[in-house]
């Protein structure tokens, strides 16, 4: 009977956006393994991103820039949960809104400004 010697390791992993996190039983042949994969990975992803740089600067060389990202500020964020609210449509507090709120909000807004107000009529 062969006995092979394993420690209880709580590991922390992070790839990309995602974390691989627990405690699992680990051999050091293993913890080898992940620390030279880990190894090839970060000199792979340096590579990448050193490539990505040139490349980001020679398309900026021939006057490209890049499309700012339209990112919903808080104050927006509060009159698109008041107007949901207002019509009876269930959104949270806080968080993430629904895309689907979202757009139904930015219909709602493109349709009171095409339509004539009360006040206009008079």
């Amino acid at each position: 009977m062969a006995i092979k010697a394993a420690t209880v390791t709580k590991l922390t992993v992070e790839i990309g956006d995602e974390v691989y996190e627990g405690e699992v039983e680990i051999s050091d042949a293993k913890m080898k393994e992940l620390e030279t994969a880990s190894t090839a990975f970060e000199k792979a992803q340096n590579a990448y991103l050193a490539a990505a740089d040139k490349f980001r600067a020679k398309v900026e060389e021939v006057g490209l820039e890049p499309k700012k990202k339209g990112r919903r500020n808080a104050t927006m964020d509060t009159k698109i949960r008041a107007w949901a609210k207002d019509n009876d449509i269930e959104v949270n507090d806080r968080g993430r809104i629904p895309s689907n709120i979202t757009a139904a909000y930015e219909l709602a807004m493109k349709e009171a400004e095409e339509k004539p107000s009360a006040a206009k009529k008079k």
